[in-house]
């Protein structure tokens, strides 16, 4: 099956990638009715997709112990639990900060002034009479442009509460689209070539400017030392300065002569950016330009 080949034994966990979820959810929504599905963020389980009778299940085993609130501070959003008196029962950290609880709150106090509070109690109510999980969207504060995402689950009798904040998604996407747009500018320009490559100073994903540019199908570029496309006289300086960067140096530019067509060469200006997250260098992105004639 395709979901096979993306999926990763971490212990007994059942995990899938994000790209992989979206292209078959059908099936994944399936198999999350009889046991919660970790989506793997960089390799890791970051989120996980389970069915309202599981959450039911698992908030009713260990929700009146000190398990409860190991639960819900495993959260990276705020959570809270309310009671049918529409009292605050629970609480993680994160919601102590943003809703500005103290460890005895049994409601939002002041801070009902804000919209997200009303919007949140009015969610709570909904959720708490028909019995039926409900989402919206709320404005943070009345002088703010940023939204959140307010989700309400019934748990037995009980509700759950949480909060997502959508300026960080939309300025994901936004960033991903400039991305995008970049990357399609680039591969409309003669001299102009891109790629990305991995810790080791492989291709890890080509574009289209560097195969227009080598002469080397897309295909064929992936999983290519980057070093290897340049003339001999050029790759030991490319090598050098790809492995510099790789561990964490500053960005750096050099010329060089690029293979084209298989024998032929170029005198390219190659310029190299490591990729850095909190994880550390997970990459390069390198620039390659063409010298005219």
């Amino acid at each position: 099956m395709a979901t096979q080949s993306t999926t990763r034994a971490t212990g007994d966990l059942p995990c899938v990638t994000a790209s992989n979820l979206v292209r078959n959810f059908g099936e994944w929504q399936d198999r999350a009715l009889g046991e919660p599905v970790y989506i793997l963020h960089r390799g890791r389980p970051k989120l996980a997709l389970a069915s309202i009778e599981f959450l039911s299940r698992l908030t009713r085993s260990v929700g009146k112990g000190d398990e409860g609130d190991a639960l819900i501070e495993a959260f990276d959003e705020p959570v809270l639990i309310f009671d049918d008196e529409m009292r605050i029962t629970r609480h993680n950290h994160a919601a102590t900060s943003y809703f500005g609880l103290s460890n005895g709150s049994s409601g939002f106090g002041q801070s009902t002034d804000r919209p997200l509070e009303r919007a949140a109690i009015q969610l709570t109510r909904r959720v708490a009479t028909h019995r039926i999980a409900e989402r919206i969207d709320a404005a943070l504060a009345h002088d703010s442009e940023r939204r959140v995402e307010v989700t309400g689950t019934p748990i037995g009798d009980r509700v759950l509460l949480v909060v997502r904040d959508l300026s960080i998604r939309e300025a994901h996407a936004r960033s991903t689209a400039l991305v995008e747009a970049t990357a399609a500018a680039i591969d409309h320009q003669e001299r102009l070539a891109t790629a990305r490559l991995n810790q080791r100073g492989h291709v890890a994903q080509p574009s289209l400017s560097l195969a227009r540019m080598t002469g080397i199908a897309a295909d064929q570029l992936g999983t290519t030392r980057f070093s290897t496309l340049f003339a001999v006289q050029s790759r030991v300086a490319v090598g050098d300065a790809t492995e510099r960067v790789l561990r964490g140096g500053e960005a750096e530019r050099i010329d060089g002569d690029l293979i084209v067509d298989g024998s032929k060469s170029r005198t390219v200006s190659l310029t190299l950016s490591a990729i850095v997250t909190r994880l550390g260098v997970e990459g390069a992105i390198a620039v390659v330009t063409a010298q005219p004639g």
